[in-house]
């Protein structure tokens, strides 16, 4: 086996390795929450009640910040993603699941920080709003993450109310569509 080889073994290793720490160390931080409502890591339980900080993105901001203040009293679904994040990727089919369900009537914004196309190709839906800013590093200071992908509700004050770092799984988009819906709903008989 060339050297090259062993090196290139190594790092794989390595990456798996990484992986696995990551998967152990989400499960290990979480609470035991109850069946009905997933249980959250210290750093999602941390994001609840703060604001987006929509300055660290620069006119970007700005503008995010007035389409979500105007959606009234309705809360706002937000979607944080890099194009090319193998998490992400596999975040995806349920963000769509996620969009399937909700239909019309709900704000949905996606904002990259990643190069990718630019053409909002990543999440293809008429009712998603996609917001490229200038890097990765602006989308984790606006928003206090520390990767991607994240999933956010943000309550009609602005500030979050649900909070997902990481995969969404079935359990976590349950929760988010029930506190969606009932957002639309009270928005609907008001």
């Amino acid at each position: 086996m060339s050297a090259r080889a062993r090196v290139l073994d190594a790092m794989t290793v390595g990456l798996v390795a990484v992986a696995l720490v990551v998967v152990v160390d989400r499960y290990r931080h979480r609470d035991g929450g109850r069946p009905d409502q997933p249980s959250t890591t210290a750093a999602e339980r941390d994001l609840i009640g703060r604001r987006p900080e929509f300055g660290a993105l620069g006119a970007l901001g700005a503008q995010l910040d007035s389409a979500l203040r105007s959606r009234g009293r309705s809360r706002a679904l937000v979607l944080l993603y890099s194009e090319t994040c193998p998490a992400c990727l596999a975040t995806r089919p349920t963000w769509y699941r996620v969009l399937a369900s909700l239909g019309p009537g709900v704000a949905v914004h996606a904002v990259t920080g990643s190069s990718g196309s630019g053409s909002g190709g990543f999440i293809r839906s008429s009712l998603v709003s996609t917001w490229h800013a200038t890097s990765g590093v602006a989308v984790a200071r606006a928003f206090s993450v520390p990767w991607v992908p994240v999933t956010l509700v943000l309550s009609a004050a602005g500030t979050i109310e649900f909070a997902r770092i990481g995969v969404l799984d079935s359990a976590d988009a349950d929760t988010l569509l029930a506190l969606l819906r009932s957002s639309h709903a009270a928005a609907s008989t008001d």
